[in-house]
């Protein structure tokens, strides 16, 4: 069975403490956990041979930092933590990381491996107090990529601050679709945030009141996750009591590819759901195929008069791409552009070209 082939030739300890903190393996990935910090002081991945930890300034990935008021001159680092294994086996092995941390009746962070899958799962759980004065909660992740270029994941694109921001941009904090990738020529790193959409780049720049807004940011490979915040004042809650769960993922590579850090975001925030099913039953074919692999379907749905589908396609590519479409079993008549509400506009000729970063809503009749 696959449980007994990963068994094999297996270290058995993938999760274990030592003096300088405990330390989690396995054929992808080695990593640290600081025994003072709780954070991650070390992360080396099998195809590059570069720690991706940049720790000059004495931060690790997934380090809590809390700002009482709204200047961050003096931001706040947990208590002393508690480490301790909570999975070993051949699939699944993971740390929990206990602590106390301002703001906070407690702060729980799991660090899990998975074998076979080039990524590392964060999975951080925040009992937060009820604190009326603001304060704001953010998670240091410091990169080591010389030279790395920030890439954030936009609706339907991708930008990178300063570069590609029209001017009067807000600089003091980011807001990603799904993921940040910093990548330089020869290696790179994918984080995804599916619970806290807005990142901080260099340092915590709190809100424009104490920080001004910011016209410049200085390159840097430290991303802060910015995770809570109550200065808004207006038609928010005044404070943010009770548990949150805020879940990471980081996926090191060697060359920045869109289309896989795309498809890498969408496969964490909408992950599969396993379900039983009878297992005598064959397997249910695709419905079709798209190529190239640059194109993915967005959303697939029936027109509202019952006689075609729509389909939504994007070019997560560079460059223009050929778009072939191929069916198992249906075989439509045609394909017609399209808009949301499914009416047939002009008719398409296949194979079809969507440009760089482009969209297509297509009609297809059966």
């Amino acid at each position: 069975c696959f449980l007994c082939k990963l068994s094999q030739g297996i270290n058995k300890k993938r999760a274990a403490g030592g003096e300088n903190g405990f330390e989690l393996t396995n054929s992808h990935f080695y990593l640290r956990i600081d025994k003072n910090t709780g954070a991650i002081s070390s992360l080396k991945y099998k195809k590059i041979k570069h720690d991706l930890v940049d720790r000059r300034k004495g931060l690790g990935l997934n380090d809590y930092f809390y700002v009482s008021g709204r200047k961050p001159d003096e931001p706040q680092r947990n208590g002393s933590v508690r480490i301790r294994i909570k999975e070993q086996g051949p699939l699944v092995n993971s740390l929990l990381i206990e602590a106390e941390a301002p703001g906070c009746r407690s702060l729980l962070r799991e660090v899990r491996l998975i074998e076979g899958l080039d990524r590392v799962d964060i999975i951080d759980t925040i009992d937060k107090k009820k604190i009326i004065k603001p304060e704001g909660v953010h998670i240091a992740f410091p990169f080591d990529i010389p030279g790395g270029v920030i890439r954030i994941d936009a609706a339907w694109g991708i930008f990178r601050p300063e570069l590609d921001q029209l001017p009067g941009s807000c600089k003091n904090y980011f807001s990603i679709q799904r993921w940040v990738d910093i990548s330089n020529r020869d290696y790179g790193v994918t984080l995804t945030a599916v619970d806290a959409p807005l990142i901080e780049i260099g340092t915590i720049t709190t809100d424009a009141i104490a920080a001004g807004w910011l016209e410049h940011i200085e390159p840097s490979q430290t991303l802060y996750s910015y995770v809570m915040n109550n200065y808004w004042e207006t038609n928010y809650k005044a404070s943010q009591e009770g548990i949150t769960v805020f879940r990471y993922a980081l996926k090191p590579h060697r060359e920045f590819d869109p289309t896989e850090a795309k498809r890498f975001g969408i496969e964490q925030n909408q992950p599969l759901i396993a379900v039983p099913v009878d297992h005598d039953s064959p397997p249910l074919p695709a419905l079709f195929g798209i190529e190239p692999a640059a194109v993915i379907l967005t959303s697939l749905k029936p027109s509202r008069d019952g006689k075609g589908m729509l389909l939504r396609l994007f070019n997560t590519g560079e460059t223009p791409a050929h778009v072939k479409i191929k069916w198992a079993k249906l075989q439509p008549q045609v394909y017609y552009h399209s808009s949301p509400f499914g009416e047939s506009g002009r008719k398409i000729e296949k194979p079809f070209v969507i440009p760089a970063s482009g969209i297509v809503t297509l009609r297809v009749e059966l």
